[in-house]
């Protein structure tokens, strides 16, 4: 597999499906987690619902990757509710809040892609939407975890916002994921891309030369 440049981990099979498909990836296994990768240094890992499955996925991929010197970027793509904005709107995090913990975390900035929003990680589906911004059940897991393996400028966060107060989360229907996704195709291609060239630029940096990991 080629060493990777970005890390994208999703929550279902359902958000992993558009993504397989517009990236060109293939599956590399499906113990204890699907991952998919290709040729261009993008890997993906469907981690399952919530905050503690999508921290084991991050320490997961992480630990699959022990490789010196090399830093991908982090990229979790993900449905979300959200208190304003239209169905179907991508949202590039700038603000991510655990409801539990109360902490919040903020994403490096300058990087397109999508509408600006912050993001509010809950336990169980949100379906009263008090504030302008966005509801999704992994989002502060990612941050923690990614931002601890990886470099905090590569690590982001889009959301397609799958429900809202005139049609909340009761109304969704699983199916229309993709139809989401593939709507959004153009932003999460300027994003990959964005961030596979970052990551890329880093590793050129601050890789360790080749005649010291020869040495470890």
């Amino acid at each position: 597999m080629t060493a990777p440049l970005l890390n994208i981990l999703v929550a279902h099979g359902l958000e992993a499906k558009p993504l397989v498909r517009q990236l060109g990836l293939r599956q590399q296994s499906d113990k204890p987690h699907r991952l998919f990768a290709n040729d261009q240094g993008v890997s993906l890992l469907v981690v399952g619902n919530g905050k503690q499955a999508m921290a084991a996925g991050t320490g997961y991929l992480a630990g699959l990757q022990q490789i010196q010197g090399v830093a991908p970027a982090w990229l979790n793509i993900g449905i979300a509710g959200h208190g304003r904005a239209d169905i179907g709107s991508g949202l590039l995090i700038n603000q991510v809040e655990d409801r539990q913990t109360g902490q919040v975390y903020y994403p490096t900035p300058g990087i397109a892609g999508g509408t600006a929003s912050a993001l509010v990680t809950v336990d169980s589906p949100e379906s009263q939407y008090p504030g302008d911004e966005a509801y999704d059940m992994e989002g502060a897991a990612f941050w923690v975890g990614a931002s601890y393996y990886g470099v905090l400028d590569l690590v982001q966060l889009f959301k397609v916002v799958s429900d809202n107060p005139s049609q909340d989360v009761s109304q969704f229907d699983p199916e229309q994921v993709s139809e989401l996704f593939n709507a959004q195709q153009q932003a999460i291609a300027a994003l990959v891309e964005r961030l596979l060239t970052l990551a890329g630029q880093h590793q050129r940096r601050y890789a360790m030369p080749t005649a010291f990991t020869a040495l470890i």
